[in-house]
């Protein structure tokens, strides 16, 4: 599946090829995308991750803070997910193999809203 197609699964169209995030058109859901490698045990970490630097600045990761303070602040921390599986998980920037929706809710847990880092964890199986 597509990205796009995927963020559609959820009535919600990200404002660019280069957003991780998008609000659903009701303003009810945000969808964030996660890396399917990244995922441990349904827990997304993202404070030790390695590449913080090359991504901290981008335009995605921008509106995935602002995304995510919706969030935290106007849906209980609830969201939910498109998993990314990548072509190559070691290469940097990492190009999208293909997408699914996770029927999963996730909660937000941690944000750092300077950096974009995150923690989250799924709410189902």
């Amino acid at each position: 599946m597509s990205v796009s197609a995927a963020f559609a699964h959820f009535h919600a169209s990200p404002a660019s090829r280069q957003s991780w995030s998008a609000l659903s058109r009701d303003r009810k859901t945000v969808v964030v995308t996660m890396w399917e490698d990244l995922i441990i045990n349904g827990v997304y970490d993202v404070f030790a991750h390695v590449d913080l630097p090359r991504w901290r600045d981008t335009l995605g990761n921008r509106e995935r803070i602002a995304n995510l303070k919706f969030v935290r602040d106007n849906c209980n921390g609830l969201f939910k997910v498109v998993r990314l599986v990548a072509q190559d998980p070691t290469r940097y920037p990492r190009s999208v193999l293909y997408a699914t929706p996770d029927q999963r809710t996730w909660i937000l847990t941690s944000l750092d809203e300077q950096t974009g880092q995150f923690r989250a964890e799924a709410t189902g199986p």
